[in-house]
């Protein structure tokens, strides 16, 4: 098979497989199937200029009522979502400030029991001390003084 026939398969496939290079894919095919006796095509005349359009008024644009209720029911969508969160956070602010109370609450019961224990054990109760956990069964939890 000879380059040009190889060049002309290529085209007519090039021709049925992209769609935006067809007329070009068309003209080159034709110029190398065309006989080297046939006369120069004439170029193509000029295409007349378009004429240009009349000026869009943008001032004031009608649409469909459908469309309309459409965008209307989105942002009313969108208004659910934001009153939604905002119920969340005020939601989520009561739990937070329930827990914070709820931490104080536990840790100064908590501290006020660790003072009373460490009183009836006998502690200095104007030293600080640490509480040792043993890490196996056979020794006693322990308060050492710093």
């Amino acid at each position: 098979m000879s380059a040009l026939d190889k060049l002309i398969n290529l085209l007519e496939e090039l021709k049925q497989t992209s769609p935006d290079l067809r007329g070009k894919a068309s003209k080159a095919l034709d110029a190398l199937v065309s006989s080297d006796d046939s006369p120069e095509p004439k170029p193509a005349p000029a295409p007349e200029p378009e004429p240009e359009p009349e000026p869009f008024d943008d001032s004031y644009i009608e649409f469909e009522w459908s469309v309309c209720e459409r965008l209307i029911d989105k942002q009313r969508s969108i208004n659910d979502l934001v009153e939604k969160l905002g119920r969340k956070e005020m939601e989520h602010k009561r739990i937070k400030e329930a827990l914070i109370n709820k931490i104080a609450s536990d840790q100064a019961s908590l501290n006020q029991e660790t003072k009373d224990v460490m009183k009836s054990i006998g502690c200095d109760m104007e030293a600080t001390y640490t509480m040792k956990i043993p890490e196996n069964d056979d020794e006693l939890p322990a308060f050492k003084k710093k």
